[in-house]
């Protein structure tokens, strides 16, 4: 009875705080009101009477929330508008679902503390239904960040990596599917993740036994380069901003260089691998890491005119001037004298290629302006 009229109090000063915009009721009756739960809950033997209190506290924030269609930017002053939030209310609506979390923990403390990631995944179920029934980014947002959290929680390693792979490809095609403009902020949150985690715990944790190319980290890493490269094909949703083409450009890159650096790790890790001697595996990993580099500059001049884009023949450019200084910087000066020929003939090679893409190109543009120029002497 003293746990329900206390929350009761605190639920209906949360209220009508929150309706008569009262700043110091509000913060008040909020903080007021689940410190007493906490304070009831270490003297009752039911869980689920917390849970239930903390969902009568939480009805006002959301019941707030909800009342109209408002975006997540925010206002200065503390001041209420139509479209934003002020600094309070974020404030109460971030914190609500971490208390919620807490209440809920306390139903079976044991079978969720066996169970890491169910406490934000069921709490995230409620802002997403909310959130994605109709366009409520802050209910999306929260329920977002609680299903990223959940997924973090419950995995480790590379099946960490590859549950917020999972995540990155679904709030993507949300996107088109509901015709959201939200979800593509949740990818690229999340695939920020998915690189922390395989770029941090998952690569400490790799052992000799994971072979190269083909092991799990390898995949892993494949599978995030081509969730990066699918975001910037178009999977990920732009907008007429212009941040938005930057983001996309960023998007490219961040591929690129999974794909370059990563099967460069791979290479030597290959080599290293094998069952020869440390002085061979040097050499022949630094030959195969300066083909692998050529050929690979090689591929985006070429792609770049066959679509015609500049900026991918750039990309290409800097990546073969980055294998020639590597060839003549590192490679004539610690190779033995067979790889270093085969080192400057693979060189040559691609350089040979590189002038005929160009030459080529060339011709065709000049054929092109000479076809121009004979069609209104024809007319």
């Amino acid at each position: 009875g003293v746990l329900l009229y206390g929350v009761l109090g605190g639920s209906a000063g949360i209220h009508v705080a929150l309706r008569e915009r009262w700043s110091e009721t509000r913060s008040l009756s909020f903080s007021g009101g689940w410190i007493f739960l906490a304070a009831a809950s270490r003297h009752l033997d039911s869980g689920w009477a917390v849970l239930v209190a903390g969902l009568v506290l939480a009805a006002p924030v959301w019941w707030h929330a909800l009342r109209g269609d408002r975006d997540l930017s925010l206002t200065t002053g503390g001041a209420l508008s139509l479209t934003g939030w002020s600094l309070g209310e974020v404030l109460y609506f971030l914190l609500t679902p971490v208390l919620l979390g807490w209440a809920l923990h306390q139903t079976a403390p044991r079978w969720f503390d066996l169970n890491p990631g169910m406490v934000p995944l069921l709490v995230s179920v409620p802002y997403l239904l909310a959130g994605y029934q109709r366009p409520r980014p802050a209910f999306a947002l929260v329920g977002a960040a609680a299903l990223g959290l959940a997924v973090w929680q419950h995995w480790s390693g590379i099946a960490r990596v590859w549950g917020l792979l999972r995540l990155v490809v679904l709030w993507a095609l949300l996107d088109h599917r509901l015709n959201r403009d939200d979800g593509r902020w949740y990818a690229l949150a999340t695939l920020w993740a998915a690189l922390q985690q395989l770029f941090g715990e998952a690569l400490a944790r790799r052992t000799v036994f994971d072979a190269a190319f083909i092991g799990r980290f390898a995949m892993a890493l494949w599978g995030t380069a081509a969730v990066t490269a699918a975001l910037a094909a178009g999977l990920w949703r732009r907008s007429a901003a212009a941040t938005d083409r930057h983001i996309q450009s960023g998007l490219w890159v961040v591929a690129g260089a999974l794909l370059l650096f990563g099967a460069t790790g791979e290479i030597r890790r290959y080599f290293e691998l094998r069952a020869l001697s440390a002085q061979t595996a040097s050499f022949a990993s630094g030959l195969a890491v300066s083909a692998w580099w050529l050929v690979f500059a090689a591929s985006l001049v070429a792609v770049g005119f066959h679509r015609a884009l500049r900026p991918v023949r750039l990309a290409g450019l800097a990546v073969a001037g980055l294998a020639v200084i590597k060839v003549l910087v590192f490679d004539l000066s610690s190779l033995d004298a067979l790889y270093r020929v085969a080192s400057v003939f693979i060189l040559g090679l691609v350089f040979l290629l590189l002038a005929y893409l160009y030459h080529r190109q060339g011709r065709g543009e000049r054929l092109t302006r000479a076809r121009a120029s004979s069609e209104p002497d024809r007319a």
